[in-house]
Parts: structure tokens; sequence; C-alpha cells
């Protein structure tokens, strides 16, 4: 009896495209909040649902590159913590700062962007990938977690990795549900 053959087939999850700033002189100043919202604030802005983006930085706090997480909705758009680890982790960055827009205008971040962004603090902790920042950005105005202490905050509180775990558990499942939706 002859065994059939296994076919496999390679699924490309993550592809990593590289922003180049070759136009310009050097890569934008992201030293503060108010640089990096001045950097990204008219394409957040164009678009009128709710996107997240990751921008991977250097040692040296250059921009390595730009990572669209997600688009969504008009009030919310789901954030794979895993899928940005994993691509920052594939182009080798030191930093993150996270970005993403409230096309309502309303910069006040919502306990679903605090949860998000102290499980991004603390997961970058152990794939040793910093959280500078996170910043909402709204009708020319931002939010930035590290200008209200909010970043140092979750610093310090220092999750368990059992916790960390349970929430990536709950962060998939709930991947799983909305995909069951559309």
């Amino acid at each position: 009896m002859e065994k059939e053959s296994i076919e496999y087939y390679v699924i490309r999850e993550c592809e990593v495209v590289y922003k180049s700033f070759k136009r310009l002189k050097k890569s934008p100043d992201c030293g503060s909040s108010k640089e990096v919202y001045s950097v990204f604030k008219k394409d957040l802005m164009k678009m009128g649902v709710e996107v997240f983006i990751a921008v991977f930085m250097t040692g040296t706090n250059n921009i390595k590159a730009v990572y669209r997480n997600s688009e969504g909705g008009i009030t919310s758009t789901y954030v794979s913590v895993n899928k940005v680890l994993k691509t920052g982790h594939m182009v080798e960055a030191s930093s993150m700062i996270l970005l993403h827009n409230h096309p309502s205008g309303n910069i006040e971040p919502s306990e679903n962007d605090k949860r998000i962004t102290e499980l991004f603090v603390n997961a970058g902790r152990l794939m040793e990938i910093k959280v500078i920042d996170h910043i909402i950005v709204g009708e020319n105005k931002y939010f930035s977690f590290a200008d209200s202490g909010l970043i140092k905050r979750y610093e310090s509180s220092r999750m368990s990795i059992a916790e960390i775990v349970n929430e990536a558990i709950t962060e998939r499942l709930n991947l799983k549900k909305n995909e069951g939706k559309s």
C-alpha cells in the first residue's frame, strides 16, 4: 500500500515592509510625543476608521519600521499584541511607539486603551522591546501615555508572566470570537 504524500504550504503570516525616509535628509525626529504626533497625525486623521500602528525604533531612537497592525470600525479596532511584538522582533527593534486614532476626535483613552497599553509595556519588557509611548491622535490634538505618567506606572506594575499569558490567551479568544462574527 502506497502512502499518500503530504503537500506542505508556506503561509506568510507577516510581511515586513520598510518605509523609506530617503526623500528626507534624515529620519523624522521622534524624541517627544509632540514630534511623533506631527509626523503621523495627517495620515491617521484622514482615516475614517480607527487604525493602530507601531513605530519601531533603533537604539538611537531613529525610525526603523512602521507596522500597521489593524484597521477597525469608527469606535474600535482589534489590536494583536502578539503580531506587533513578533514584527518588532523580526525587525530587531529596540523600542516602539504605539499610535492609534480616535476618529471621533475624543482623545481620552478608554479602559481598553489602558489595558492594551499595560499589556504591551509588560510583554514588551519580556521581549526586550521597550514601549516609549502610546499616542492617541484626535482632531488637532493628542493624548500621550508617557506624558501623562501612565507608561511609568505600567512599567512599575510588573505584570507576572502568568498574567501576560492570560491576557494574551484572552486576546486570542476574543479575536477568534470576532472572526466568527464576520
